[in-house]
């Protein structure tokens, strides 16, 4: 849950993945505790706009998320009081990260980087090498130069440091041994089963099941591992596991994959779904 202050509306808490909504507790949620004085930790882009406001008093700040932008036409008339100097400072999430055109703009601030770094994801430092070159496309595009600032607490990863040279082809160079080491794509290929259900042991059990089933159908050449957590572990109420397989050839796979799902009696409440090439592991 994620704590949301709305100007307009009673402060609530917020599952940004199912949606879900709750009040705000008075007290702390741990019955061994219900101690009155507590506070939340972390930040967002509702406390990044407080602390910009405070510290830059004449600055007029205009936060642009998906709370601000739900009511129509409220994306296009924040860009256009940004675009017409209205607005001094931007806060916002990925979404003003692409595609703006902004002479004006001469400052880009990233803060915490590691969030998409250090994601349990192959292509982690990727997508963090893609969004810091991206943002950093948006500041010095007029004839003032630019300068773009990036919090990060591994500022020596090689996805970090390439993005600070915009050094497309060190990034490259790296990534493809880290690749190539392990098996990924695209040096190999991988079918990831997302398993699912209200009951965590139940899911688990199945995912070892269907594996001790699987196992010896496998070539010598496939890997396989799981079933593990996802990393968004329950969501909607459901427990989340993941088998993930990688091999040279994908027919390697799906062949025997096929035949032990053709026979394989889930739990009445256990869904599996299969992500062939699959490209996140999110």
């Amino acid at each position: 849950m994620t704590y949301h202050r709305h100007p307009d509306a009673p402060e609530e808490l917020l599952c940004h993945v199912c949606g879900a909504r709750r009040a705000v507790p008075t007290r702390c949620p741990n019955d061994e505790c219900r101690d009155p004085a507590f506070k939340f930790a972390g930040f967002g882009t509702q406390r990044i706009e407080q602390i910009v406001t405070r510290l830059f008093p004449k600055a007029r700040v205009q936060r642009m998320d998906s709370d601000t932008t739900s009511r129509k036409d409220s994306h296009r008339r924040i860009l256009g009081e940004f675009r017409t100097g209205r607005i001094d400072i931007l806060v916002g999430t990925q979404m003003i990260a692409k595609g703006l055109h902004f002479p004006n703009v001469t400052l880009v601030g990233v803060l915490y980087a590691d969030l998409s770094l250090h994601q349990p994801d192959f292509r982690a430092a990727e997508r963090t090498f893609q969004l810091l070159t991206q943002v950093a496309g948006r500041a010095g595009r007029g004839q003032a130069t630019g300068e773009v600032l990036v919090q990060t607490y591994t500022p020596f990863h090689p996805s970090i440091q390439a993005a600070r040279r915009l050094d497309y082809d060190a990034f490259f160079d790296q990534e493809v041994e880290f690749r190539k080491e392990l098996d990924y794509p695209p040096f190999g290929h991988l079918i990831c089963l997302h398993l699912q259900g209200p009951g965590e042991e139940k899911v688990s059990f199945a995912g070892q099941a269907f594996v001790r089933a699987l196992q010896p159908k496998l070539p010598a050449t496939v890997r396989i591992a799981g079933p593990i957590p996802a990393p968004l572990a329950r969501a909607r109420g459901q427990y989340r596991y993941q088998i993930i397989l990688r091999a040279p050839a994908t027919r390697r796979m799906t062949a025997p994959l096929k035949e032990v799902l053709d026979g394989f009696k889930w739990p009445e409440d256990v869904r599996c779904i299969v992500d062939v090439d699959a490209v996140s592991l999110l």
